[in-house]
């Protein structure tokens, strides 16, 4: 679980910034919100979420190289994805 501190959240950019990291592995990325789930590789779906600044989203991956993947993502979005 990590929380958004960019000012977008996960939609324009920053969706399309973790959707491009999330495409890399070969493993299934999902991102929760409350009860929302979407693809961590479809910016359409992240965007769905309705995910903004302060929400907490859990993010889980499934598969072969989940371990990275998770790391990766989770990296991107404690940096800002991408927002100063």
């Amino acid at each position: 679980t990590v929380t958004l501190n960019n000012t977008s959240g996960l939609s324009g950019k920053p969706a399309s910034l973790f959707v491009r990291e999330a495409k890399k592995f070969s493993c299934r990325i999902t991102v929760t919100l409350e009860e929302k789930t979407a693809n961590g590789k479809s910016v359409s779906s992240l965007s769905s979420l309705g995910a903004s600044k302060g929400d907490s989203v859990e993010i889980l991956a499934e598969g072969e190289d989940s371990a990275r993947a998770l790391e990766a993502v989770t990296k991107l979005v404690e940096g800002g994805l991408g927002e100063e």
